[in-house]
């Protein structure tokens, strides 16, 4: 039985920046860049992406990490 495919944007994971970015630079808030990965430079700079593309993550769909996106948190004012 074949799933039907996760989008990036409606993922928990999904970073906030990425409203104003193109689609092929959205970010994945499930996956920090870590110092030497993956071996490009020891160090990471203030230029870098503090996260990795949800391109390279998720090409086919099918992403192991996805999880659907919470609604929009309710203020207490809104409940009262």
């Amino acid at each position: 039985m074949q799933r039907e495919p996760c989008f990036c944007e409606d993922c928990e994971f999904w970073h906030a920046d990425n409203k104003s970015l193109p689609s092929w630079q959205w970010l994945c808030a499930f996956f920090p860049v870590r110092r030497g990965v993956p071996f490009l430079s020891r160090e990471v700079g203030h230029k870098d992406a503090p996260f990795r593309k949800c391109r390279d993550i998720n090409p086919t769909g099918d992403c192991p990490c996805f999880k659907v996106k919470r609604g929009p948190q309710m203020e207490i004012a809104d409940v009262c």
